[in-house]
């Protein structure tokens, strides 16, 4: 039956898709809730109809449901798969717009009608042209819809922001420019999604990220310079004026730092010149947007920082990226776009010095034609378009790591997978926190090589107790008291302060969980008491994912609106033979998923937090015999927030009985 229902359903799917494109269905059409459900519908008649010429029954697991997800998955596949490629089409529409709104007068001022010529560029060209650059598909191929929906929408909201240039300052014009907002949103929204689940771990990531989330400040102040307001006293073109300071040195000088740190090394000394830049310009964007605001000295400030962040990218570029790069086309335009970068921020700084000196040395008619005409078309415009010729490819982890979908509420407890019906009664007992250690095997790593005794820990986990002692750095001893009172209160996670006693031992107990219910395979839960009481130290749902070869311990601790999801890389340790440590600190493997977070239903966040656990084996084992009671095992957990080490547990392992 399985056979006969794979043999139609290629036919089938293509039915449906017909029937989408004879409706004239867009790639970019969102489908209602409405229309999903009909569609689904008709596609699980058209399957029984299909079966029914046949003489055929369809099997009773295939229910509406099931279609219903299948007819989703297709209709979504179709408006998922040309979106980059839509905004590279926007891009070069929209530069064959600009050419012609070139010819066309939008105020009677000269030196308005260039600033908003040059706001316009970066509405038509840099911002599509930037997110055709920043594509981040996730593991599955798939775009966030934060940035399907900005890429849709960009061609809409640039035209409206185009057309109220043409109106009188008003409503009517503010009206048009809210959707070139709702535009910028969508973008930060989608610089949110990339970065929450990353964090700060790679620096030019987190410079395309600033850009992104920095460009809907651009687009108010866009609005209040259609509607003609004049915030906080300025002039119509102060307020003009920083609209485009956030969408090219706010949106195109991160993005264009990001793509430098992508094309260098780690570790390399140009990589960490463009460490700095990346921080120079991340802090001086906003700096002199807020010394425009509040005072001129602030603005020199950030116009100092952001130019020596702009100066040491063109540094680096000319001494480290262009030697890596291969493209002579590429080449030329960085070299010109640094050059124009270095030229326009020392005019910046020039301008700033003279608005606080009150001497008179460059006026903003000449830094419309200087500073703005550098800087749009010389660094942005030329940059963009020369990373766009080798788009190189990001380090970070790919998006779609499995996160389990439990959560606690406020209390965990014990008891918690029972009380949640978490419990599978179709699987075997768990044993163990892996069922064979040897799955995580690979080129760099044998586990059997790995002792016998620290394998059965992690395979038989049931028949070992643990004894811990903890140990807080000095300033930390406090927090950790509050943390263990939390702990007790929530039923999770109670992390002890003081060392226990050989009777005070942690007892394990494993059960078998619901694949489904969890969201992630094999996953098994260890639920750690303090012996002969139900206080929990840890409630813990344990599973592995495997990613580019290599596979990870993935363990989630239900909290209230979410679980604290640890994911961990198991490597050798070389100072100790026969040790594994179990790490989440970003360099135990580069650009891995290892790392701490806190999944939820709206995106996972990647915690400040790191921890490494080393286990070895005690050298002990011809003892065992005579004296059962010694550690066979011993683990020490240390932990970081922040990167400032505050824990130390260390663990001595027992098994009841001899191996």
């Amino acid at each position: 039956m399985r056979q006969i229902l794979s043999d139609e359903w290629p036919r089938l799917q293509r039915g449906v898709l017909v029937d989408l494109h004879s409706r004239r269905f867009t790639s970019g059409y969102l489908l209602s809730r409405r229309f999903a459900a009909k569609l689904s519908r008709r596609f699980a008649a058209k399957l029984s109809r299909r079966f029914a010429a046949t003489n055929r029954t369809l099997p009773g697991e295939f229910n509406l449901r099931h279609a219903r997800t299948r007819a989703r998955i297709s209709t979504v596949d179709i408006h998922m798969k040309a979106n980059p490629a839509l905004a590279r089409t926007s891009a070069i529409s929209g530069a064959i717009a600009w050419a012609f709104l070139v010819f066309l007068r939008t105020s009677d001022s000269i030196e308005t009608d260039l600033i908003n010529k040059i706001l316009l560029l970066g509405i038509l060209v840099i911002v599509p042209l930037g997110l055709w650059l920043v594509a981040t598909p996730d593991r599955n191929g798939r775009h966030s819809r934060a940035y399907r929906l900005a890429v849709l929408m960009q061609p809409a909201g640039a035209m409206a922001a185009v057309v109220s240039f043409f109106l009188e300052p008003g409503p009517g014009a503010a009206l048009l420019a809210s959707g070139w907002f709702v535009v910028t949103t969508l973008i930060a929204w989608f610089g949110l999604w990339r970065f929450l689940p990353r964090g700060f771990v790679h620096a030019e990531e987190v410079s395309i990220d600033a850009g992104l989330v920095y460009l809907p400040i651009g687009g108010v102040w866009l609005i209040m310079s259609r509607l003609g307001i004049q915030p906080l006293g300025f002039g119509d073109t102060i307020v003009l004026l920083t609209a485009v300071h956030f969408h090219f040195a706010g949106f195109a000088a991160p993005l264009l730092a990001g793509m430098a740190g992508r094309a260098v090394e780690p570790g390399r000394r140009g990589h960490k010149v463009i460490r700095v830049a990346v921080v120079c310009i991340i802090l001086g964007t906003p700096l002199v947007a807020a010394g425009i605001t509040v005072s001129p000295r602030l603005a020199l400030i950030g116009a100092v920082i952001i130019s020596s962040g702009l100066l040491l990218l063109a540094i680096a570029v000319v001494g480290w990226v262009l030697p890596a790069l291969g493209s002579l086309r590429a080449k030329t335009l960085l070299v010109l776009s640094s050059l124009c970068s270095s030229t326009a921020m020392l005019l910046a700084s020039v301008y700033a010095y003279s608005i606080v000196t009150r001497k008179l040395i460059v006026d903003i008619p000449q830094m419309a034609m200087t500073h703005g005409v550098a800087n749009s078309f010389g660094f942005a415009l030329c940059g963009l378009i020369a990373w766009s010729l080798v788009k190189p490819p990001s380090r970070a982890a790919l998006a779609g790591m499995p996160f389990s979908k439990l959560s606690a509420g406020w209390f965990a407890g014990a008891n918690y997978f029972e009380r949640v019906g978490a419990v599978s009664r179709s699987k075997p007992p768990a044993l163990g926190l892996v069922d064979n250690f040897s799955s995580y095997a690979r080129a760099d790593f044998d586990p059997a090589t790995i002792p016998e005794t620290v394998r059965s820990f992690y395979e038989e986990t049931f028949r070992y107790r643990l004894i811990v002692r903890p140990y807080w750095r000095p300033g930390f001893r406090l927090g950790g008291r509050i943390s263990q009172w939390l702990g007790a209160k929530f039923g999770q996670m109670r992390l002890p302060v003081t060392a226990e006693s050989s009777a005070d031992r942690i007892e394990s107990k494993l059960l078998p969980l619901d694949d489904s219910m969890d969201g992630r395979e094999g996953v098994r839960g260890w639920v750690r008491t303090y012996e002969g009481t139900d206080r929990a130290m840890y409630v813990a749902a344990y599973a592995a994912h495997s990613m580019s070869g290599n596979t990870y311990m993935n363990i989630a601790f239900p909290l209230l609106g979410g679980n604290l999801t640890s994911i961990l890389q198991i490597s050798p340790v070389s100072e100790l033979p026969g040790a594994i440590a179990l790490s989440t600190l970003p360099n135990a493997r580069p650009g891995g998923d290892q790392g701490v977070y806190f999944a939820n239903r709206l995106t996972p966040v990647r915690l400040p937090i790191n921890e490494v656990i080393t286990v070895w084996a005690a050298d002990n084992e011809a003892d065992l015999a005579s004296e059962p009671m010694r550690p066979t095992a011993r683990a020490r957990h240390e932990m970081w927030l922040g990167g400032i080490k505050f824990l130390q547990l260390e663990y001595d392992i027992f098994r009841l009985e001899p191996l």
